[in-house]
């Protein structure tokens, strides 16, 4: 799990086409008290290195970058 795209992170599973898949995901709103932070001054802050928690990547086998994939 991470927060950002980025090309330089490993494919959690590689799939053939065709092939189904299923992922159980985590909701950005499930991390609850582990991205805020409730300062002196009253104000809740949220760190944006902990919300947005996104699933894969997920490579094709065969897939080429600037191929339509259809999910």
């Amino acid at each position: 799990m991470h927060n950002r795209w980025n090309q330089d992170i490993p494919a959690a599973a590689t799939v053939r086409e065709g092939q189904a898949v299923q992922f159980l995901c985590r909701d950005a709103l499930d991390i609850g008290t582990a991205a805020t932070t409730l300062a002196p001054s009253g104000v809740l802050t949220l760190d944006l290195a902990k919300v947005h928690p996104l699933t894969g990547p997920v490579a094709v086998e065969g897939a080429k970058p600037g191929d339509i994939l259809e999910v």
